[in-house]
């Protein structure tokens, strides 16, 4: 088993609520399923609060005590970049209660949009950087 294993699981278990999450905001299923939509986004946070609660209490404080520089330096690197991720998470599902998505679903889907980006992007870096240097070390 890689060291990584569990963490690359917790990812597609958010890619996969990702893609559910932008079906429900092609063009005509908003505002209709709003409902639908917010439990899905409150299911995205808690899964990715879980994550980064993991990455923070356990993964990065001994990757950042690693024997192999390369790890310490990404895992350094990878630890200050996710502090800016949680708190935009929370002011993302904070604006967006079924009203306000009902209100402007247009800026929702655009918000929806870039939040699922950044968090691609960064689950994408974290599996093909992060993660291989981690299995690869040991």
């Amino acid at each position: 088993m890689k060291p990584t294993e569990n963490y690359r699981r917790q990812h597609n278990e958010i890619v996969d609520i990702a893609r559910k999450i932008e079906a429900g905001i092609a063009p005509g299923k908003l505002p209709a399923g709003t409902g639908d939509m917010r439990g899905l986004m409150t299911t995205l946070a808690g899964k990715l609060n879980v994550h980064l609660a993991m990455e923070d209490d356990a993964l990065y404080p001994r990757l950042k005590d690693h024997s192999d520089p390369k790890v310490r330096e990404l895992a350094t690197r990878f630890s200050t970049e996710m502090s800016t991720i949680k708190p935009v998470v929370q002011s993302y599902m904070t604006k967006w209660s079924d009203a306000g998505i009902r209100a402007n679903p247009a800026e929702f889907t655009s918000d929806t949009k870039k939040l699922l980006g950044a968090l691609a992007d960064r689950i994408q870096r974290e599996n093909n950087e992060l993660y291989v240097a981690v299995d690869n070390a040991g």
